[in-house]
């Protein structure tokens, strides 16, 4: 398990001093960027019914498919905004309470003083960038993201963004 590059905050948030180390869940995915929205939605989907779902069900908790929304729209950032020559690097972190998850494209958007500040208050960033992909620009990602999200989190030294959900919310 890969916990020691979490940011402390992440850390802090996941309460990850408060559990047995088989009470934590990590899993990675590394991907080369995808040409289709229906490929990344997969992923998202299959996040979600593979690691995510029998991870909470073996809590007797049900993880329902608002966490599918809050897997797939910043992969699809990650994946349509990105720079398309490095890989996507996907994380999910469980808890008893808490899902957490990063996201990292390679690029250098998440690097920026000014991004960071405006993702974690929660405020449109104004910069826009067109993915010439059907399905994917319309602006309403960002805002599922921040409505979802308990923790907002931008980790400029990895260029990755850092969401967590408390699982109270979507059991």
């Amino acid at each position: 398990m890969c916990l020691k590059n979490i940011p402390e905050l992440v850390k802090d948030f996941l309460r990850l001093d408060s559990y047995k180390p088989e009470d934590i869940f990590y899993y990675k995915l590394l991907f080369p960027p995808l040409e289709k929205n229906s490929e990344v939605q997969n992923i998202a989907k299959r996040a979600l019914i593979e690691q995510v779902m029998p991870y909470y069900a073996k809590r007797e908790m049900e993880a329902k498919t608002g966490v599918y929304n809050f897997l797939v729209e910043p992969l699809k950032n990650a994946n349509f905004h990105g720079p398309r020559n490095c890989n996507i690097d996907f994380e999910l972190i469980m808890t008893p309470l808490v899902l957490a998850a990063s996201f990292c494209d390679g690029g250098d958007y998440f690097k920026r003083r000014e991004v960071k500040k405006a993702w974690e208050n929660r405020v449109k960033f104004p910069e826009r960038h067109d993915a010439k992909v059907d399905g994917i620009g319309y602006d309403a990602g960002t805002d599922l993201i921040y409505s979802l999200a308990d923790l907002i989190h931008v980790d400029k030294s990895k260029g990755a963004l850092y969401i967590g959900w408390m699982a109270k919310k979507f059991c």
